[in-house]
């Protein structure tokens, strides 16, 4: 690890040290390794800009920060990454995936949006991290916070169409699972996100499925 992302990384741990839990310093700190890791196999040079990227990940996040802060810290994060020495083209490469990375914002993307290798890879791995039993702490986790029921059997289904929908959703966390994550697998941009993704995909598919049997008393030997 580069001196530069070092300085990040301990900067990151500490602004959003507060942050939810579901959106954490541990989760960040996952999607970063991650990051790094579909990288290396995906043969994509510049680490410093997948690694800046994937720590600035949650700093734009609408559903933490009020539009006011969100103005400060777009102008605050620039001079710091530029305090702890990237390059203006570094700058500029890890703003971008800061901006773009988040699944709200994916679904406003059109045939014009640019992807490049470095998203790629950091938007994959936060997808990763949507895509297992971790994910599924977090699911409950923020649910919880939000006052969302585990499960509404009768509640109808319906998927976010834009980012503000997708942030004003109030399902329950049991539907947060067929309107994002049970999706995601088909979303990956490389072959590696997509291998990883197939057990942890798997899983969910389990969890549900026991969740139901449970819901239902139909697991009981009586």
């Amino acid at each position: 690890m580069s001196s530069k992302v070092q300085f990040l990384r301990d900067y990151v741990a500490e602004d959003l040290a507060n942050l939810c839990v579901a959106h954490d310093f541990y989760h960040i700190d996952r999607v970063d390794h991650l990051a790094g890791f579909l990288a290396e196999k995906e043969w994509i040079q510049n680490l410093d800009v997948v690694h800046g990227g994937a720590l600035c990940h949650e700093f734009f996040d609408e559903k933490f920060f009020s539009q006011k802060e969100l103005i400060v810290r777009s102008q605050t994060l620039p001079v710091l990454l530029e305090k702890f020495w990237f390059t203006h083209e570094e700058i500029a490469a890890i703003l971008f995936i800061a901006h773009n990375v988040w699944y709200g914002k994916s679904l406003e993307r059109n045939e014009t949006f640019q992807m490049n290798p470095e998203l790629a890879v950091v938007e994959d791995a936060d997808r990763l991290e949507s895509i297992w039993a971790i994910a599924i702490a977090r699911t409950f986790t923020y649910g919880g916070k939000k006052s969302r029921a585990i499960y509404d059997p009768y509640e109808l289904p319906g998927l976010p169409t834009d980012q503000q929908s997708y942030h004003n959703s109030s399902f329950s966390s049991i539907h947060h699972f067929y309107e994002k994550l049970l999706l995601l697998k088909d979303l990956l941009h490389t072959d590696s996100a997509r291998e990883i993704a197939k057990t942890r995909h798997e899983f969910m598919e389990l969890f549900l499925k026991q969740f139901y049997l449970e819901w239902n008393l139909e697991d009981l030997n009586v």
